[in-house]
């Protein structure tokens, strides 16, 4: 199923939602995917692995489409406080609504993005703790919050950088995770050697989120 929402600071923010064949059984999580700069990720609930991965685990999957009025290499709707953040939600919402599963709107999520996705990811769990489980935050580039509350704080979180990237995108991401362990934070830093790209940072994640659920 679709969801479009109507936007007034972004172009657009479309959603795209999968449910497991045992639906009807209690859904433990939402996997939350989003691509990189201004990309369309709604197609990546239809790849086979993240499929079989949400089966196996009794997830739900959502794929986000974002997009700025003018997309410069700044995106604004990582800024997910702004509106892209509440989108997601009220998505979540509108699909609850139209599948009747009440629940949706309150199981954790897990994010995962690539690149501006990992930025949204961040940001939305720097917004809105008590909706996630867990973060990814996958080589990005611009953030708008470097400290993160005490409850955001208190989210795991997986940050991946590539060793061969631009150095000051692994700057950035080294500093977001110092600053935050120096505040109590028990987040991970993986470096890839690779550039600016997935590598395997989707098999790792999967491992990854099923470790942190049984600690949810």
């Amino acid at each position: 199923m679709y969801v479009q929402i109507p936007t007034k600071i972004m172009r657009c923010a479309d959603f795209k939602f999968w449910l497991p064949t045992h639906k009807k059984d209690t859904l433990k999580a939402l996997v939350v995917l989003t691509h990189g700069s201004n990309s369309d990720g709604r197609g990546m609930v239809d790849d086979k692995v993240w499929q079989e991965f949400a089966e196996k685990n009794k997830f739900g999957l959502v794929g986000c489409f974002f997009q700025d009025k003018q997309p410069t290499a700044i995106e604004g709707y990582a800024r997910a406080s702004e509106e892209s953040g509440g989108a997601l939600l009220w998505a979540i919402r509108a699909f609850s609504n139209h599948v009747k599963e009440a629940d949706l709107e309150f199981i954790p999520l897990l994010l995962w993005g690539f690149s501006a996705g990992g930025q949204f990811n961040y940001e939305m769990n720097a917004s809105f703790p008590d909706r996630v489980g867990a973060f990814v935050v996958n080589k990005g580039g611009i953030y708008y919050t470097a400290l993160c509350s005490e409850r955001a704080r208190r989210n795991p979180g997986l940050f991946f950088i590539g060793k061969k990237d631009a150095p000051w995108r692994q700057a950035i991401v080294k500093g977001l995770v110092e600053l935050n362990q120096r505040g109590g934070a028990d987040w991970e830093l993986v470096g890839e050697d690779c550039g600016h790209e997935e590598k395997d940072s989707v098999q790792l994640s999967q491992l990854w989120f099923e470790k942190v659920l049984r600690g949810l």
